[in-house]
């Protein structure tokens, strides 16, 4: 009786691991476990994704030429896995730091086309969860 007792205190928590198919704890999208990113917004981007908590260490460049990108292009109407995300764990926050094509003045370069930071939104663990792991961009 106490071996059977304690295989059962043994075994109970290895069955949290098991997904119980509802959902929690995982983020599941039509891809997969990725998340996707979707570009609506009428142009092409450029994007960064990380964990909320990295995201606060990090002092995003203000531009860059397009031509050099540092950063992965998003065409419109385009989508992305986003598979590679610095610090992140499921169940955490997000930030995208998104740059797109702004006739505008940079300190940093003086080239005639830049890409500029114009967005840098928050994307919490529920709204990837309510949107099945999809971040749908649709205007900047």
């Amino acid at each position: 009786m106490r071996t059977l007792l304690l295989c059962t205190l043994l075994l109970l928590p290895a069955c949290a691991l098991l997904d119980s198919g509802d959902g929690e704890g995982a983020v599941i999208t039509p891809l997969g476990n990725e998340i996707v990113l979707v570009n609506q917004t009428g142009e092409t981007i450029y994007y960064l994704a990380l964990d909320e908590e990295t995201a606060h260490l990090v002092d995003p460049i203000p531009c860059f030429e397009p031509s050099g990108a540092p950063l992965p292009a998003l065409a419109d109407g385009a989508t992305a896995a986003l598979t590679d995300i610095e610090g992140y764990e499921p169940g955490e926050d997000l930030r995208l730091f998104i740059y797109a094509v702004r006739d505008q003045e940079c300190q940093i370069s003086s080239a005639a086309t830049l890409a500029h930071l114009v967005a840098y939104p928050e994307v919490t663990d529920a709204a990837l969860r309510q949107h099945k792991g999809r971040i749908v961009l649709d205007a900047l």
